[in-house]
């Protein structure tokens, strides 16, 4: 997609963060100054996008907590961490180099964890 930011989308994100509370920064919002001064020379919709902004959606089903508020198993959470990091950085890794982009906010808070059974 490209231009604005659809504002469905926006006030989808806004319910979100006020149900649920979020860090993640809302899109179209600045970073930082430093980043806003790298958009001065542009005209920019009210959400933060020019024209010329590119950005994906992705719909998924639900895909569990984020791992910030997953609850791991007492007993054996250790191995269930390590299995989601190593799940984690080999996806990323694999979908990287495959498709030639870099992620740039990989987080626990917006990683998801889903507990499909024991693995095969």
């Amino acid at each position: 997609m490209h231009g604005a930011y659809p504002e469905l989308l926006l006030r989808e994100w806004d319910g979100y963060r006020t149900e649920f509370g979020s860090d993640s920064i809302r899109p179209g919002e600045p970073i930082s100054s430093s980043v806003t001064r790298n958009f001065e020379a542009d005209v920019l919709s009210p959400d933060g996008f020019n024209d010329e902004q590119h950005y994906v959606l992705i719909v998924l089903s639900h895909g569990g907590p984020d791992l910030e508020n997953f609850k791991f198993d007492s007993s054996i959470g250790c191995l269930q961490a390590a299995s989601v990091f190593w799940q984690v950085a080999d996806g990323l890794a694999r979908a990287e180099d495959w498709a030639s982009f870099e992620v740039r906010e990989c987080s626990v808070s917006n990683s998801l964890k889903e507990l499909t059974g024991t693995a095969s």
